[in-house]
């Protein structure tokens, strides 16, 4: 692994000097710019669009013509939006260059987050993933997606419930530590939601996507 802390930017020849060190290094397999701001530089005047897509596509031309892939970390907005792409910090001419768009979005306040892929060439989908701390990693978790975008206590529910299936309000609050009163508004309208069904004897279940409560 070949480190370098300095590179000029794209418009004072960095694309160049990747493709330099391409040719130096023929065997490489892997190519990571972190961050894509300091190797672009400044914004030159004109389309905003353009000038996204323009300085993706640089980076994407020495990819294509070297057979190698680039992995660009780039910043996100702070703001949230509906389309996971419109978060990235810039306009869509980023998007629309790049071969494939993964945006890890974690959760305030808890280590846990959501992977969202799209791409011309892969299945766009979603992760959940967790972050362990002492190694510095993320691993994926064996959770649904929509389990970690909803409230705590919500999650909390579906968590015990998955472990502890045909359980009542009572014992649900007793093994989460929730109020009682809380849990039993929060299962009925769960059920409402159809996360989970009820065997009409006070005893709930998770809902799988493939069930039919």
């Amino acid at each position: 692994m070949t480190c370098v802390i300095e590179c000029p930017t794209l418009a004072q020849g960095g694309a160049a000097q990747i493709a330099m060190w391409l040719d130096a290094n023929p065997t490489a397999r892997l190519v990571v710019v972190d961050v894509f701001a300091k190797l672009r530089g400044r914004t030159p005047p004109g389309s905003a669009y353009e000038a996204d897509y323009n300085a993706v596509g640089q980076l994407k031309h020495i990819a294509d013509r070297y057979g190698v892939p680039f992995l660009v970390v780039h910043h996100t907005r702070k703001a949230g939006a509906e389309d996971f792409l419109e978060e990235l910090s810039g306009t869509n001419g980023l998007a629309g260059a790049a071969d494939a768009i993964v945006v890890l979005r974690r959760m305030r306040g808890r280590a846990d987050g959501v992977l969202q892929v799209t791409g011309r060439d892969v299945d766009e989908t979603e992760l959940a993933l967790g972050f362990d701390a002492s190694l510095g990693l993320w691993f994926g978790l064996d959770q649904p997606v929509a389990e970690l975008v909803m409230s705590d206590t919500r999650g909390q529910i579906l968590a015990f419930l998955r472990a502890e299936p045909g359980q009542t309000p009572k014992a649900i609050a007793a093994g989460t530590g929730l109020a009682y009163e809380l849990t039993k508004k929060s299962v009925k309208r769960m059920a409402d939601d159809a996360q989970l069904y009820s065997d009409g004897r006070g005893h709930y279940f998770v809902t799988e996507p493939s069930e039919s409560p």
